[in-house]
């Protein structure tokens, strides 16, 4: 087994036999012979032959880490090109592991719109996450709107646009989440960085023409009500 010390880059290695730079120094102490070098590892001789078998290590290791380039998992040089690549926006003080993770998962991740996949993937992120399916019977059908101004632009329209985001609005090609945190409950920092990640994860996983609504309880909260406790659902 590699021994710990500064010729083991714990935790990259261990067990397995000498590391690299253990297997430097070896051959460069043999290769001045018996009496060519300090008995003493830790003498002014020893430290200069360890810090060249350091380098010398981590030089011999670049086709290695050249190769893992190739895993995002892995990456380090190549980590930032992943992250481009995959659109990732870690946070500014995130570890190269942390980022490494975030990398992974979009690069290896099934986008799957089902609602029973959406549904697992946001309780992966977190378990008070789910989709809530309408009674179609209490959903809404259709509303019905003009898709585009009068051709001479001589009525008012939506503010000033000329074609309308949303016409002919259905509950049907809406997702509704519920983030459980409890009725009347603001979510705190923890929960928020939540919400955002579900969010993003909806608007990469979600068909173009179908929308998410995001709610932390259901129903609505009656003031000076012993329903306060609680959120009341028609």
């Amino acid at each position: 087994m590699g021994g710990l010390g500064w010729h083991n880059p714990f935790p990259m290695q261990l067990g397995g036999g000498p590391t690299p730079t253990e297997l430097v120094y070896a051959a460069m102490r043999g290769a001045v012979g018996v009496g060519g070098s300090a008995a003493d590892d830790e003498s002014i001789d020893g430290m200069w032959r360890q810090a060249r078998a350091s380098a010398l290590a981590a030089a011999a290791c670049t086709g290695e880490r050249a190769a893992m380039q190739a895993f995002p998992g892995y990456a380090t040089d190549l980590l930032e090109f992943y992250e481009v690549l995959l659109g990732a926006t870690p946070e500014p003080d995130a570890s190269i592991v942390e980022r490494q993770a975030i990398v992974l998962d979009l690069f290896t991740r099934k986008v799957r719109a089902a609602v029973p996949d959406i549904d697992a993937d946001l309780k992966a992120i977190d378990s008070r996450l789910g989709v809530v399916i309408v009674d179609p019977a209490e959903g809404t059908e259709t509303l019905p709107g003009r898709g585009f101004q009068d051709l001479a632009a001589a009525l008012p329209f939506n503010g000033g646009r000329k074609s309308s985001v949303f016409h002919n609005y259905s509950t049907s090609f809406v997702v509704f989440v519920l983030f459980d945190i409890g009725a009347g409950v603001a979510p705190g920092a923890a929960e928020q960085k939540l919400i955002e990640r579900a969010k993003a994860h909806l608007n990469e996983v979600l068909p173009g023409h179908v929308m998410f609504q995001m709610f932390t309880s259901l129903g609505f909260i009656l003031d000076e009500s012993l329903l306060d406790l609680t959120g009341l659902r028609p």
